[in-house]
């Protein structure tokens, strides 16, 4: 914490508690929104922050995505819109 605090060129702090109580504010206030996202809709961000940036063999096992955009059949076309058949159609 003691480096991203450094980088701060000016800061004023109202407060009887003194800019020492503002890193644990904020540390308090990260815990606490995470806590609360994950009480109200399951997404753990704090356990995929832990995974961010380790290599792709830390994710072996993983699911990858589907390569076909949601909504295609596979062949560029929506799901409704008829290929054609036939000779000399594309």
């Amino acid at each position: 914490m003691a480096a991203p605090m450094g980088a701060i060129s000016n800061m004023t702090v109202i407060s009887n508690d003194g800019a020492g109580q503002v890193s644990r504010n904020v540390s308090s206030g990260v815990h606490e929104t995470a806590q609360l996202l994950k009480d109200t809709t399951g997404f753990d961000v704090i356990q995929m922050l832990k995974g961010f940036g380790q290599p792709a063999a830390a994710t072996a096992g993983t699911p990858t995505p589907a390569t076909t955009p949601v909504g295609t059949a596979g062949n560029g076309k929506s799901p409704g819109q008829a290929t054609p058949q036939g000779p000399g159609q594309d």
